[in-house]
């Protein structure tokens, strides 16, 4: 996993221009896709990324909203409110789908503390997370189960 940054506010040069999507917690719908982002960041955000996140990754808020996960549909950059997870073992999407639905469990039952505008995790309390992660083929049936639930209540 990775976490996001954000460049400083007052710095006008990462803002102006914006040319790559820059994801905060208001954009991620739950249990959704992230096509638009509200803000973008210029070319010399860059340099304080690194690599861009590419589309199909995992992302999920470590703080405020602790949990919220959704997934690029977009390559984009993301805050310091965000990891990027990028599971080993990934055949199909199949580690990641089925984490998309259980880490918001998993998260809220994890080491949180409280911050002034709500919960937070933090990167010791993110690597203690214990996630249970059956084989691949088990993790295929739950996520198609939550999927065919998930439909029934539309």
């Amino acid at each position: 996993m990775t976490i996001g940054k954000t460049p400083p506010r007052g710095e006008t040069i990462y803002w102006v221009n914006g040319k790559h999507p820059w994801v905060s917690i208001s954009d991620m719908v739950e249990y959704g896709t992230i096509l638009t982002t509200k803000e973008k960041v210029s070319v010399n955000a860059e340099k304080l990324f690194g690599d861009i996140t590419p589309t199909g990754t995992l992302l999920m808020s470590f703080k405020l909203t602790v949990g919220r996960t959704a997934i690029l549909s977009i390559e984009a950059y993301h805050n310091e409110a965000i990891i990027s997870i990028y599971p080993f073992i990934d055949n199909e999407y199949s580690a990641r789908n089925y984490l998309f639905y259980i880490l918001p469990i998993i998260a809220n039952l994890g080491d949180s503390k409280d911050a002034i505008k709500g919960k937070t995790l933090n990167s010791k309390s993110l690597y203690n997370l214990l996630t249970p992660l059956p084989p691949l083929k088990e993790q295929k049936r739950i996520v198609a189960k939550i999927e065919e639930l998930f439909d029934k209540l539309k």
